[in-house]
């Protein structure tokens, strides 16, 4: 099977039913019920005040991760709490970090749409009515130290030990030059750790949630009518010149 080179779409998702067992946290949910409601704005307001320092929080007080608790983390509950903002959990498996970001499913236009169709190629076509459910899915691709933290190695070709000094020594860089079933290896592996029901997203969660699901607003890509802004090629890359390294 032929390696993935840049595998943009090694994210996780799970249905949002399925939480692991592994050290986790939800983003703003200061009293542990993996809830985000009121009580947990309450709990915000009282660290913030020094009124409840008996009470560990376990750090989700600071919310926008800025280690200060403040008035802008009480705001970013109850955005969370208002659906404006999605609810994040924050997993730690052997010593690295990872997030998983909640999508409120919906129905959207799957494939080329009008705005699309002067660039699309004829396998985007026709765009058809598909409908999803409810998922979280990886905030970044998985990161080189995610997957050596797992798997006990870095197959990455872009791992800062290719003898050149342009590639640098970044682990959090997207691991790649995989294969699928190197793929099935970790979630298999990331599932015992977790006890939970990581896979890679089908192909319908992750372009709802490429298109920005509920709040997409018709652009070309993802968030943006300019693909430079939000999305890196061998065109925009610095190290990168020949297309075949993609």
């Amino acid at each position: 099977m032929n390696k993935l080179i840049i595998m943009l779409i090694m994210m996780f998702a799970l249905p949002l039913s399925c939480w692991g067992e592994a050290e986790s946290w939800v983003l703003g949910d200061m009293d542990g019920d993996r809830i985000v409601d009121v009580s947990d704005v309450s709990a915000a307001i009282n660290v913030i005040l020094n009124t409840n320092n008996s009470v560990n929080y376990s750090g989700n007080a600071d919310v926008t991760g800025d280690n200060v608790v403040d008035v802008t983390d009480v705001n970013k509950i109850i955005n969370i709490i208002l659906k404006v903002e999605p609810k994040v959990t924050v997993y730690k498996v052997n010593g690295i970090t990872f997030s998983m970001i909640e999508v409120l499913g919906g129905t959207y236009m799957m494939g080329a749409t009008e705005e699309q169709l002067p660039y699309a190629d004829n396998c985007e076509k026709p765009a058809h009515e598909v409908t999803v459910s409810n998922f979280v899915i990886g905030q970044t691709t998985v990161t080189q130290e995610l997957w050596m933290a797992i798997m006990g190695n870095n197959p990455s070709h872009f791992n800062g030990v290719q003898g050149s000094s342009d590639y640098g020594v970044d682990f959090k860089r997207p691991v790649e030059c995989l294969t699928w079933n190197d793929v099935q290896d970790f979630l298999d592996e990331l599932n015992l750790l977790t006890g939970a029901g990581f896979r890679l997203p089908t192909e319908a969660e992750w372009e709802f949630a490429a298109r920005g699901g509920k709040k997409s607003h018709g652009y070309l890509y993802s968030g943006s009518n300019d693909f430079n802004e939000v999305g890196w090629s061998y065109q925009n890359t610095v190290y990168c010149t020949q297309p075949s390294q993609l």
